[in-house]
């Protein structure tokens, strides 16, 4: 297919070429729109392309930050209790995120392990996040055919399956991939009832139809991720209506019997959870995870106004190439006001006016929100893609004047550049860091993917320079799956330095160690909760002597240097690593009071030695 496409653009070049009015600067896929339509031959494809971005590394990458251990391990305990109402880490409440995903990650844990819940693995909490992102592309395909031309909704839908954004995310136990579907369902639903036209019985049943779909996914957003989805749903009706000046749009979805769905949805668990908890733990913990969020920038998340809008250029490439052109030209396109300045309304193109109203007022409120993470912004992405589709595809003269300006040209230098810095600085740091910790493992493929990525960037540099934006994107396309490739499945696993916690679970689940009671003191990262499936205690370091005292044949995990009172320690093990989770090297100690249980000692070249101490 790529070689399709590249064959194409010489051949569309000396077709325009012929045209005086209309340049040869923007190349069309030589993919028929029945092709694109398709779902045996480009909904094949593009779930082969969630595969291909998804299978490196899902299988091997250990827990990769807190949020994922969180959710994994409170999706275990769940399982493991029958506890379907109240999600816990360890003893814990975890009511911070809404019980859906734990009830998708707990049902596909049991489903996978036939019942036997000690035999699962991260991997299988990583499943409905991945099972997600190859439904939002399928549904953002589905929404930009039905927008627009199909090839536009099959390029914005594998814009969308190759960005770094959403390929990290979903290799992840979280929530955020449920979140992107549900968002991207319900616009799909309200698209599908803001076009429905009144007049006969049967759009009249369809638009029920639709309606009643439309809220029930918003239903399901906020089980999924609380109050996101109704945010970005309802800002877009909102702002749709403004701009068309037609408040008859938000009678024709019905909110008062979305208001009805949703609480009917949701009620339920609201309810058995206040019962468990108290109205009062519940509701200070819907405060500071909406309002408190706001206001405040929580856990050191803050980023000023403008912090998404720089990020957007690398975590949504290739696609940010033409992103900003996108919208500008959409607005422009849409913005064509009639009548007088105060009685003015937009009569532009529905679609696009659709998407700006999907991005522009949520784009803002993120930026304005004091806390901030680089997925907040994630669900707005389908729809940036379709946009840069649209404007990849586009073949007017505005659109070619556009693309030939000074500003635009500047712009595909800066993404040329970021593209260097994935495929070539990315790969290349995580090969010499490789070379540097772990003896055993040649870094030779991060270099080679380095040097490939370099020059498939370089080239897909000079066609976007050249106003062949197609052929950027199917180079640099290329140039990331091979980086996912090697970054995910070679280069980040097999990096000693990174597993600390792994290496440290593996010495407290050794052999006869996992019957001994453990704690941490310090180095109390949600990874290793979760490795040791729950059984380690977070204590202080002013507890420790008396914890020790308690469990005379413990073993107690604690960073170097840190005081844990006058205690005797026959046998010590000894760990450093580079804990990602706090961007900083650590050196952490395994103690033990019982001498005659052998410990190891691990560094970083992955010597295993006994270390009597």
């Amino acid at each position: 297919m790529i070689a399709r496409l590249m064959a194409h653009g010489r051949d569309a070049g000396s077709t325009e070429r012929r045209s005086a009015h209309q340049p040869a600067l923007i190349r069309r896929l030589e993919l028929s729109p029945a092709w694109c339509a398709s779902w045996v031959k480009g909904g094949v494809v593009l779930v082969a392309l969630c595969i291909c971005v998804l299978f490196p590394g899902f299988f091997s990458l250990p827990p990769i930050d807190r949020d994922e251990s969180r959710f994994a391990q409170a999706s275990r305990q769940m399982a493991e209790s029958r506890d379907y109402v109240v999600p816990r880490v360890q003893d814990r409440p975890r009511l911070n995120k809404p019980p859906l995903i734990y009830w998708l990650q707990a049902g596909v844990a049991r489903v996978i392990t036939r019942g036997d819940l000690s035999r699962d693995a991260i991997w299988m909490y990583r499943v409905p996040g991945a099972l997600c992102m190859i439904a939002t592309v399928l549904l953002t395909w589905r929404l930009g055919c039905s927008m627009f031309d199909a090839r536009v909704g099959w390029l914005g839908a594998a814009l969308l399956a190759v960005c770094p954004l959403v390929v990290f995310d979903a290799h992840q136990a979280r929530a955020d991939q449920l979140l992107l579907t549900t968002v991207v369902a319900s616009q799909f639903c309200l698209w599908r009832v803001l076009r429905l036209r009144a007049g006969s019985e049967k759009s009249w049943w369809l638009r029920n139809l639709w309606t009643a779909a439309l809220w029930a996914c918003v239903g399901l957003g906020v089980l999924g991720k609380g109050p996101i989805t109704p945010l970005v749903v309802g800002l877009t009706i909102v702002a749709f209506c403004v701009m068309r000046r037609d408040w008859m749009l938000l009678q024709r979805v019905r909110w008062y019997l979305g208001v009805i769905i949703v609480v009917g949805m949701v009620a339920p668990w609201v309810l058995s959870v206040t019962h468990s908890v108290g109205w009062g733990v519940y509701w200070r913990t819907i405060y500071d995870e909406t309002i408190g969020r706001s206001t405040q920038a929580k856990e050191g998340h803050f980023g000023p106004p403008g912090y998404h809008l720089l990020l957007l250029v690398v975590l949504f490439f290739p696609g940010s190439l033409l992103t900003g052109l996108a919208v500008t030209g959409a607005w422009k396109r849409g913005a064509e006001r009639v009548g007088s300045w105060w009685r003015w309304r937009w009569v532009g193109k529905s679609a696009e006016l659709f998407l700006l109203a999907w991005v522009v007022p949520a784009w803002l409120v993120f930026e304005l929100v004091l806390t901030k993470l680089p997925h907040y912004t994630m669900p707005l992405y389908p729809a940036l893609a379709l946009l840069t589709a649209r404007t990849a595809l586009a073949s007017s003269k505005n659109a070619v004047a556009a693309i030939q300006g000074v500003w635009a040209r500047r712009g595909f230098v800066a993404w040329g550049v970021v593209g260097v810095v994935i495929v070539t600085g990315v790969p290349a740091a995580a090969a010499w860091w490789l070379a540097r910790s772990t003896s055993d493992v040649s870094p030779l493929p991060g270099f080679g993917v380095a040097f490939a990525g370099f020059v498939l960037a370089g080239a897909a540099t000079w066609y976007a320079l050249r106003a062949r934006p197609l052929r950027a994107y199917v180079l640099s396309g290329a140039a990331l799956l091979v980086t996912y490739a090697v970054l995910l499945q070679i280069l980040l696993p097999t990096n000693n330095d990174m597993r600390l916690s792994p290496r440290i679970a593996g010495v407290l689940n050794q052999g006869s160690n996992v019957f001994r009671a453990c704690a941490a003191v310090g180095y109390q990262e949600d990874s290793l909760v979760f490795l040791t499936r729950g059984r380690i205690e977070r204590i202080d370091a002013k507890d420790a002597a008396a914890w020790v005292r308690a469990n005379p044949d413990g073993m107690l995990v604690v960073r170097k240097g840190d005081e844990v009172g006058e205690v005797a320690w026959p046998g010590s093990a000894e760990f450093s690593g580079f804990n990602y989770a706090r961007s900083r090297r650590e050196v952490v100690l395994i103690r033990s009071r019982d001498a005659s249980v052998p410990l190891l000692r691990t560094h970083t070249d992955d010597d295993l030695k006994a270390t009597p101490h």
